[in-house]
């Protein structure tokens, strides 16, 4: 990161920027890239052909020098989704019942469903969902500049399975395809650096992080309207010339203001929603506790009620974005309990921001939220310093700066030394 990219961000104190693996050090670690297979519902091609077609394809119009680009980045996302967080949540998608709510976007009733227990068995449900929403599933890079900047954008796909799909065992059908459209962006990014000898390392495993959490954002629309049964059943006794026209909206999750599974997902995976800058591949990375104005379309997703007057954006660590990516993390987390904290990003500094306007809810009280637990640097600053505490530990390893990652190796080897 350069002292261009530093300068858009005053308020943040160089120290910060240390601390957080910005600067160059010479305290760091050398760390094994992943290694484990890439998830099916991510590979390059099918099991066999779409009905209708004689192409195994399922990342269309990719080259397969491109999809090389994408394997360190399709790794990093069979993690994600296979973490438990991200289970129990596709689990909930999959089989919470669906409770009505006063809400209504569009004409249509939006239901709400809760987090559930996920029993041992959510484990192979899971596995057997995804195996079959894989079969169906099409992935695209394209330009996605009309759809409001997005980095991804998913929808149902009636091309090869015009009576819709199952993702469960009976084959009863449950809900459609997805068709799951990509920002160019990544692709012209990934080439670029790939193309570049003396490439920044860290900007590659910068774009990794950022594209393996767009396509498990869109892989939880996709698992939605894999059981979404109810627009499946609309869509197929409208008259053929009016199905196009046939809206769907996603669920709430238990009490959250907004319904947005993607943006949920990221939420319940690592604390909050990340945000990065498309201006350059050298900007830094935040993340904000979600539902936020940061993140609001109205016109999109339903809303209980609206914003909150108050977001704060926490700078993301470069140690993490490093350590997520390392087979040493991964194979420290298989020999500890499974924990929902995983993934989840420690936020120490951040930027509080206000929204600009008269459209938020004024019954919102920040003494009730984290946005108001932790105050800012002084009155007249939006610099916030946060301590939540003791951590959970699997997060802890997630977070590791390097000289932590060194006196906890050093503090294993020692008990190593003293066992008989």
């Amino acid at each position: 990161m350069d002292d261009s990219c530093r300068q858009d961000f005053p308020l943040l104190a160089l120290s910060d920027w240390e601390s957080h693996g910005y600067l160059e050090s010479n305290d760091s670690i050398t760390h094994s890239p992943l290694t484990g297979a890439v998830h099916p519902i991510f590979g390059y091609n099918r099991d066999r052909p779409l009905p209708g077609s004689t192409s195994t394809r399922r990342w269309l119009t990719l080259t397969q020098q491109d999809y090389e680009y994408l394997t360190p980045p399709l790794r990093l996302a069979t993690q994600m989704i296979w973490s438990p967080a991200s289970i129990r949540l596709l689990y909930s998608i999959l089989y919470s019942p669906r409770s009505p709510t006063l809400i209504r976007y569009k004409d249509l009733a939006v239901p709400e469903i809760s987090l559930q227990a996920t029993p041992v068995s959510a484990i192979i449900t899971i596995a057997r969902a995804l195996n079959r929403l894989a079969e169906s599933i099409s992935f695209a890079f394209g330009d996605l500049s009309g759809h409001g900047g997005s980095l991804g954008s998913t929808g149902p796909d009636f091309l090869a399975y015009p009576l819709g799909i199952s993702v469960q065992e009976d084959n009863q059908l449950t809900g459609c395809a997805s068709f799951v459209a990509i920002s160019v962006y990544y692709l012209n990014d990934f080439r670029r650096l790939y193309e570049q000898p003396d490439r920044n390392e860290n900007q590659l495993l910068s774009l990794n992080f950022q594209l393996a959490v767009t396509l498990c954002h869109e892989i939880a629309h996709a698992m939605h309207l894999a059981v979404d049964l109810d627009f499946l059943n609309r869509r197929n006794a409208a008259y053929p010339d009016q199905r196009a026209s046939i809206l769907f909206t996603e669920p709430f999750v238990e009490d959250q203001r907004v319904a947005e599974l993607g943006l949920c997902w990221e939420n319940e995976v690592f604390g909050g929603v990340i945000m990065s800058s498309r201006e350059s591949l050298n900007s830094p990375l935040f993340v904000y506790e979600w539902p936020s104005f940061l993140a609001r379309n109205a016109e999109m997703n339903p809303e209980r009620t609206l914003p909150a007057r108050l977001s704060t954006t926490y700078l993301i660590s470069l140690y993490y974005i490093r350590n997520i990516q390392s087979q040493e993390y991964w194979d420290a987390v298989r020999g500890r309990a499974p924990s929902h904290h995983t993934l989840r990003i420690r936020k120490f500094v951040g930027l509080r921001r206000e929204y600009q306007g008269n459209n938020f809810d004024r019954n919102w009280d920040p003494g009730t939220s984290s946005e108001g637990t932790w105050p800012t640097e002084s009155e007249d600053s939006s610099r916030v310093l946060r301590n939540d505490g003791d951590e959970d530990e699997i997060a802890a390893l997630a977070n590791e700066r390097p000289r932590e990652t060194l006196e906890r190796l050093f503090d294993q080897h020692s008990c190593v030394g003293l066992n008989p």
